[in-house]
């Protein structure tokens, strides 16, 4: 089992890079806590994302998956 099946990662969704891939795990207004099945991050949306959102349901809510890009 990965890290990510630990958190509810399955194999429905296809040509993905894993490792650019985590859960959210808590919201709280604009802050997010995510992980990637081993190690949890504090993330933030790209400005390119905030500018393309049009209404609060484009953005991550818990339990979402997102692409991510680390430091």
């Amino acid at each position: 089992m990965t890290q990510l099946e630990k958190i509810g990662w399955n194999d429905s969704i296809r040509d993905v890079e894993t490792e650019r891939v985590a859960r959210v795990m808590i919201v709280q207004k604009n802050r997010y806590q995510i992980s990637d099945g081993d190690t949890d991050y504090h993330g933030h949306l790209s400005g390119k994302f905030l500018n393309e959102a049009a209404t609060p349901i484009d953005f991550p809510a818990v339990g979402d998956w997102v692409k991510v890009h680390r430091n």
